[in-house]
């Protein structure tokens, strides 16, 4: 299971413990596509952290390639959750691959190569 190897792969890392509590999180909450989009003062109520620690928390995970962070938006433009993607790492996987599953739906396609500042078509 994917989901497995991304805790595996957390248990082993040097991760300090906010990072690894909010990972833990979020593959709890992560749907079958490895996908999740809680908002940040949700994981800071149910973890016991900080809005702040969670910010710095995501900024890690995503800096060391567990996450992939891409910002989802309303109809009306303003900005939604934000959408998380565990990513999933053999030894012999290319870093690129966590993005094929963004590239499959048309609003995120190349959005998150861009950075934070994506804003959808």
């Amino acid at each position: 299971m994917d989901k497995a190897r991304v805790l595996n792969r957390v248990y082993a890392s040097s991760l300090p413990g906010r990072a690894k509590t909010i990972m833990f999180y979020i593959v709890n909450r992560s749907n079958k596509e490895l996908t999740c989009f809680p908002a940040i003062p949700t994981m800071a109520r149910e973890t016991g952290l900080s809005e702040r620690t969670v910010q710095r928390a995501l900024k890690e995970l995503c800096a060391e390639g567990y996450i992939v962070k891409t910002p989802r938006y309303r109809k009306n433009r303003s900005q939604s959750s934000n959408l998380y993607l565990l990513v999933v790492k053999n030894d012999n996987q290319a870093d690129d691959s966590a993005f094929s599953y963004f590239d499959k739906i048309p609003i995120y396609r190349n959005c998150h190569r861009g950075g934070d500042s994506c804003v959808p078509p």
